[in-house]
């Protein structure tokens, strides 16, 4: 019986250290005008709990982002450059949740301007379950949702349409100024991805994307391999490859099949 007990102790044990820290951000709803934003939320725990009407500010300078509420503050430097990018932003209904060995989070609407395009999105719903053990909690979340996750997304739209204008310019009847990405799911299951989508650049085509996806560690950085993609009936494999290696950079890599976002 003790060695009974024994062995369920020690296979219980890692599940528990396995867990997420408990995070939960509830109506979250704000605005930012680069370098400064300004938002409230009903409810905040990072780890501690507060449920009254909480007040918090984002105040950027050259190096990074300073984030203040309840007399606390964290500073983000360095950031990703899809934050530097955003010049203004609005949004509404964002809620985010991790607990146990789960991970899910919302946004009811959000609206900006990125690199001086138009974007605009709605319905988004992100849930992830947790793989592997790791100290940094970014790096739990990145694992987890690109190990098993379910991404919903019921509309996007964006002014900047050049790179997807490239991508699929050997449909017929592609001509657009804007791009409107309908009915999006992307499935995670054991690291290999499913994308499927609606899409909309003067035509409508519905573009499947699959492949593999995964975090790695020891390299510091995020993979995806591509093994297929296409839109309606045309192979847009190579096309995605090309056009995104214009935009390779110190944190974003192209080699064929695979695309490498490095973390700093």
């Amino acid at each position: 019986m003790k060695k009974t007990l024994l062995g369920l102790m020690l296979l219980s044990a890692p599940l528990a250290l396995a867990d997420f820290t408990t995070v939960r951000i509830t109506d979250f709803t704000g605005s930012y005008d680069k370098p400064d934003g300004r938002a409230t939320a009903s409810e905040l725990i990072i780890p501690t709990q507060n449920k009254s009407k909480i007040e918090v500010t984002l105040q950027g300078d050259e190096k990074g982002y300073l984030l203040s509420f309840n007399n606390r503050e964290y500073y983000f430097e360095n950031p990703p450059a899809i934050i530097n990018d955003i010049y203004t932003g609005n949004w509404k209904d964002l809620n985010y949740v991790t607990s146990g060995r789960r991970l899910s989070a919302s946004i009811g609407t959000f609206n900006s301007v990125v690199e001086y395009s138009d974007t605009a999105l709605r319905g988004l719903n992100v849930n992830c379950s947790k793989a592997r053990m790791f100290e940094n909690y970014g790096h739990q979340v990145l694992d987890a949702c690109l190990t098993n996750s379910k991404v919903n997304l019921t509309y996007f739209k964006t002014s900047s349409s050049r790179k997807i204008l490239n991508i699929l310019e050997e449909l017929p009847g592609v001509r657009a100024s804007t791009t409107v990405v309908k009915n999006g799911t992307i499935t995670i299951s054991n690291k290999s991805f499913n994308m499927v989508a609606e899409v909309d650049i003067g035509m409508n085509a519905k573009v499947k994307i699959e492949g593999k996806t995964e975090f790695e560690d020891d390299k510091k950085r995020v993979s995806i391999r591509i093994d297929k993609a296409k839109a309606s009936f045309l192979n847009i494999k190579n096309k995605i490859f090309d056009e995104l290696k214009k935009s390779e950079s110190d944190t974003f890599r192209v080699q064929k099949p695979y695309l490498y976002i490095m973390l700093k």
